[in-house]
């Protein structure tokens, strides 16, 4: 029997390695085919199993192998946050593609960086005049245990951190200026998850991205541009992430359409709070902001790529009058 199973397991993609003692996974992601030939694989094993003598302990073990195969086969396609095309690159190398230095004045994408309030960091983006931040509540304070926002606590201080990819500053946010919307978000894809906040001074040198005056339709070309993203290659601390994708679809929500848009971007832990950028007649416009990804944590993509998809939350009405009123005044630090 002993043969029969080791002929059996070898010939799985990925058998021979477990039978080795490697337990690589493969190198590429698993096709239709494999995964055909995978489940055909299984069901012999297990036929051939059901008309041997076999102790408790051998059929776990067996189960076992099979279970780090299936496994070892599948996870490329289930590697959260990897949902199109991974084209992520360190924004200073995309640059240096395009004979651009690290002048900030000169930079396309200056105007997406970093924010920190308290002990969290996300994306950000200067929006409409230099000293106006869009990013996602979340980033700003943490979800609170009871209804809505209303009663929760705001951080005690937070900083823009504005980067030339080499180098930053930092520039005060004045936090009682805060807007957003107090409901609490009803799933990973809802429309409240902004936020929109004055600094004390204009960031000089950094051109802002206006709003976009239009929805963005599916199969649009977008640019993401965050601070460093889990997952991906790390630089340094002034490092930002570039990134181009397109809408898959526009979400409505509470009849507002479209309240959000579903992205075809591969984003981690980091992206939250980057700007979804169109190009506009002047230049990158801000179409949302990125909420979310369907991944391991809501599991509605297992093993299905074509089901995940990055979440950001549309300019709405709502976003633009609170940008508007900042504008107008605000209170002092």
């Amino acid at each position: 029997m002993k043969k029969v199973l080791a002929h059996a397991l070898g010939e799985l993609p990925g058998g021979k390695a477990l039978i080795a003692g490697t337990g690589k996974k493969p190198t590429q992601p698993a096709t239709n085919r494999d995964r055909s030939s995978l489940y055909r694989h299984i069901m012999l094993i297990l036929s051939t199993v059901r008309g041997q003598h076999m102790t408790r302990l051998g059929q776990y073990a067996l189960t076992l192998s099979l279970a780090v195969i299936w496994c070892a086969q599948l996870s490329p396609l289930a590697q959260a946050g990897v949902i199109g095309k991974d084209n992520r690159q360190v924004l200073l190398d995309h640059y240096r593609e395009k004979g651009i230095g690290n002048d900030l004045t000169a930079q396309p994408y200056a105007a997406s960086q970093r924010i920190m309030c308290n002990f969290t960091s996300g994306s950000a983006a200067l929006v409409e005049r230099g000293d106006i931040v869009l990013t996602v509540r979340h980033v700003f304070m943490a979800e609170p245990a009871q209804k809505d926002y209303s009663a929760a606590s705001k951080p005690n201080r937070c900083s823009l951190e504005v980067s030339d990819g080499e180098r930053s500053n930092w520039y005060p946010v004045i936090v009682k200026s805060a807007i957003f919307n107090a409901a609490k978000q009803r799933s990973f894809v809802d429309r409240f998850d902004w936020v929109v906040l004055k600094l004390e001074s204009p960031v000089p040198g950094v051109k802002p991205y206006p709003l976009a005056s239009q929805a963005v339709r599916p199969n649009t070309p977008v640019t993401l541009v965050t601070m460093h993203q889990e997952g991906f290659k790390y630089v340094s601390q002034f490092m930002r992430v570039y990134q181009t994708c397109k809408v898959r679809a526009g979400v409505t929500i509470d009849r507002i359409e479209p309240a959000g848009y579903k992205l075809d971007c591969s984003t981690s832990i980091g992206a939250s709070g980057s700007a979804v950028l169109v190009e506009g007649s002047s230049g990158p416009e801000v179409a949302g902001v990125v909420s979310s990804y369907s991944g391991r944590k809501t599991g509605s993509c297992s093993f299905d790529p074509r089901r995940c998809f990055a979440y950001a939350v549309g300019i709405t009405d709502e976003i633009r009058a609170a940008v508007g009123k900042l504008m107008d005044g605000t209170p002092k630090p």
